[in-house]
């Protein structure tokens, strides 16, 4: 009989942006709270990795939005742990209003991190071997990989926050979903949002470090997005799947000086075209519905 995580949330008005509606982070922040409960419960938390020095860490992460809740609705979350090899474990999540109406529904492939060497490594013993049987399948990823942005048309100029990082020493997934879409002019993003963001985590980022977030122009509502470091001297990130560089230090700075002639913006997009990626992303975007922003509860 399948195992499932299940989990009822309020949204709060500091989660939500313009109109008083969740945002694509929301979900994200959400669907990881209720995946750190659900593998606590199945006896393969995150406290147990810790002490035998190892973490879980997201690797990839598919939302799929029907429909952004208002601020002081009720989220009713159901999560489950399904198919996992040696290296990789999928989780999948559904998350429904009090009616039962579907919000939305993620994917999520997961990796174990050495702490210490920041490296991959393969699921343990007492994972799989606590891992529910039959569990149902999550529904798969749209594309095999999510593809690389080649043709830039945006960007926004960013920097990781200590309010950023997680137990993990970085910072966290949540805020690379916020990162990637940063980049979307504000024209655009004020008439659309996005129905589908799909997300792989190419490299860890500590705090106070300069980055980019690049995207595309949206073409039949799809634009592709990149967020890097901005600098091209910072490590490169490693070729395992999933895997992740050293977290920059805190206050970390391009080592090459911009030119007189070139302003920061300028500068800081140009040094990260060959500068460490951090994360990729894919989102398709829809016309944002009229709404009214909703009455100010206390």
């Amino acid at each position: 009989m399948p195992v499932y995580g299940t989990e009822n949330v309020v949204v709060r008005c500091y989660e939500t942006g313009p109109g008083g509606l969740a945002r694509p982070a929301t979900f994200a922040d959400y669907f990881q709270e209720a995946a750190s409960n659900n593998a606590r419960a199945l006896g393969f938390p995150g406290e147990r990795l810790w002490a035998q020095g190892m973490a879980w860490v997201l690797a990839r992460l598919a939302l799929h939005i029907h429909r952004y809740p208002a601020a002081g609705e009720t989220v009713c979350i159901r999560t489950w742990p399904a198919a996992h090899d040696r290296t990789i474990a999928q989780r999948c999540y559904e998350a429904t209003d009090v009616h039962g109406q579907p919000l939305a529904w993620g994917t999520s492939a997961w990796v174990v991190m050495d702490i210490s060497t920041r490296r991959m490594l393969p699921i343990p013993d007492f994972v799989a071997q606590g891992y529910p049987k039959d569990q149902p399948d999550c529904r798969p990823f749209a594309t095999r990989a999510v593809p690389k942005l080649r043709e830039t048309a945006h960007e926004a100029l960013l920097r990781s926050r200590r309010a950023d990082m997680d137990a993990n020493g970085h910072v966290n997934n949540a805020r690379y979903v916020d990162w990637v879409l940063e980049a979307m002019p504000q024209d655009f993003a004020a008439a659309h949002e996005p129905s589908m963001v799909d997300i792989t985590f190419r490299a860890e980022c500590g705090a106070g470090v300069p980055l980019v977030s690049f995207c595309s122009a949206p073409e039949e509502q799809v634009s592709l997005h990149s967020l890097r470091l901005a600098s091209a001297t910072a490590q490169e990130p490693r070729a395992d799947h999933g895997s992740s560089v050293q977290p920059q230090p805190a206050g970390a700075t391009p080592e090459k000086s911009a030119k007189p002639d070139s302003s920061p913006a300028e500068h800081a997009a140009g040094e990260s075209a060959n500068a460490t990626e951090l994360c990729r992303a894919r989102v398709i975007w829809r016309a944002r519905p009229a709404h009214h922003a909703p009455e100010h509860r206390a």
